[in-house]
């Protein structure tokens, strides 16, 4: 039960690591194309 539970929760934890990495490749590439003249977001997503 417990290692199924850690399991899910990497798994879980993989998949959002991957979706913010993605969104933060997109705004870059946006950013660079001149579509996104101002992004307000968390902190993250503008350091990189």
């Amino acid at each position: 039960m417990l290692v199924s539970l850690q399991q899910d929760l990497l798994l879980h934890l993989v998949i959002f690591i991957r979706n913010s990495y993605k969104i933060r490749q997109r705004t870059k590439e946006a950013i660079k194309k001149g579509e996104v003249e101002r992004i307000i977001s968390t902190e993250g997503l503008t350091s990189q």
